[in-house]
């Protein structure tokens, strides 16, 4: 019996300092810089891919902490700030923010609290990457850019991310149905002076900018054209060095779709468009971040867990899918070492595995909560995560002679000739290949990204 008592006493010890050592390292950490205190911070790891990046993108929950205005969120390298920029908050606690790579090796995002003091965020300055975002739509004139760009500033923001070229199907963040304005903005760096044709079809209005001068515009309420005919190109001459560019697009509903190409000193009246390559942007000096766990100020060992959507269930006679979500548990090892965990997704259920798969009723926002049970303690986080159905990719940019895009299910535009979206499919990948490939997909992120839901 009193061996029994002592092994039982000697398990309670070491859990006990277990305990102890991971919030002592926990609490050293500084959760202060440049005259403000935060309630949390993330690490920030970087790939072999993102060493000469002038750009890093994160992506992370922020468990309540950051403030609508995102006016509470930093990152540093050691205990300097480096300019940030916020580029979406939510829905739910999702956050997708940008920062100015210095050559450090070791970066961490500091979040929560009060605002930064005036002046605190050092002025962005990389150019670098090509910006889109998207923000909801509003009443205004197709036919004028003036109109446009007014409305475009007044309206909510939905979200942002660099991409690699101009072109979507629908709102890429956006999982509700609803109209929206799309602005990419970044910087042309052309090699070499020469004549550059540029060309747009959308669905509804486009209008391209180049150095602030409107090039090539598709205006007022349409659907996209299909056919690279004479007259679409837009011929300006452009001297070696950098052009600011901007597109505005305009979609009155979900359905909006829009692409831009151009050709390099064209030789005849009848366009050969191709996509914009994406290293005219300096698209490859934009790099993808992975965030670490969270640590608190006030809580010494915080849980942390990911999700992806896996797939939706259609049912007969409802137009609402169930949706289903696997739930990935992020949390230290050392917090996870005999404790208990317990799962509430949001919606009444429950469940105590540590990697559990969800099927959610309907697609929203829910409240999901992680608790592990340790040494008597709860331990706990709270995020607010959006669940959605599945996007498929439904753009598809094919590099040929002829070929600029595909709009959702309407066929490509090409050079004299419609071809439809169907009979593309059907002719296989092989031809695709041997005529060289874009990426695929609603927008191809620049590097491996993705829109901030695992």
């Amino acid at each position: 019996m009193q061996r029994t008592n002592l092994r039982r006493c000697l398990r309670g010890l070491a859990v006990a300092v277990s305990v102890l050592v991971m919030s002592s390292s926990v609490v050293g950490q500084s959760f202060r810089r440049g005259g403000a205190q935060f309630e949390a911070v993330r690490s920030v790891a970087l790939g072999t891919e993102a060493r000469n990046a002038r750009v890093i993108v994160v992506e992370f929950w922020h468990h309540g902490l950051i403030s609508p205005k995102g006016d509470n969120v930093v990152v540093a390298a050691g205990s300097d700030f480096v300019p940030t920029r916020v580029l979406q908050l939510g829905p739910g606690d999702f956050c997708r923010l940008a920062f100015q790579a210095n050559g450090s090796s070791s970066y961490e995002i500091l979040y929560g609290g009060d605002p930064l003091p005036e002046g605190a965020l050092p002025k962005w300055t990389a150019e670098v990457g090509l910006l889109l975002e998207t923000r909801e739509y509003r009443d205004c004139n197709l036919n004028n850019l003036d109109s446009i760009r007014q409305a475009f500033n007044q309206a909510t923001p939905i979200g942002a991310d660099f991409v690699d070229g101009v072109a979507h199907a629908g709102n890429i963040f956006e999982y509700r149905p609803g109209g929206y304005f799309s602005r990419y903005s970044g910087t042309l760096y052309i090699e070499s002076a020469g004549t550059y044709g540029f060309l747009t079809t959308s669905q509804d209005a486009s209008f391209l900018l180049i150095d602030g001068k409107l090039v090539v515009a598709a205006p007022g309420r349409h659907r996209p054209e299909r056919w690279a005919k004479p007259g679409m190109r837009k011929d300006i001459q452009l001297t070696a060095g950098p052009h600011t560019f901007e597109y505005y697009h305009v979609a009155t509903t979900q359905e909006g779709m829009a692409v831009a190409a151009w050709e390099v000193n064209p030789k005849a009246a009848k366009p050969a468009p191709v996509a914009i390559p994406k290293e005219v942007f300096r698209a490859h000096l934009v790099a993808r971040g992975t965030v670490g766990r969270p640590a608190l100020a006030k809580q010494s060992l915080v849980p942390d867990f990911r999700i992806k959507i896996l797939c939706d269930v259609p049912l007969p006679d409802n137009p609402t899918p169930l949706v289903g979500v696997q739930f990935y548990d992020n949390s230290p090892t050392g917090l996870l070492a005999g404790g208990k965990v317990t799962w509430d997704f949001g919606d009444g259920q429950t469940s105590s595995e540590l990697t559990p798969m969800h099927v959610y009723l309907k697609p929203g926002l829910y409240t999901v909560r992680e608790t592990i049970r340790r040494a008597g303690r709860d331990f706990e986080i709270v995020n607010r995560v959006y669940v959605h159905p599945p996007r498929l990719g439904n753009i598809r940019l094919v590099e040929a002679r002829s070929v600029v895009a595909s709009p959702t299910g309407r066929g490509i535009l090409v050079q004299g000739g419609s071809i439809p979206a169907s009979a593309e499919a059907e002719r296989g990948r092989s031809d695709a290949r041997s005529r060289g490939s874009f990426p695929e997909g609603r927008n191809a992120r620049t590097k491996s990204g993705t829109r901030g839901k695992s």
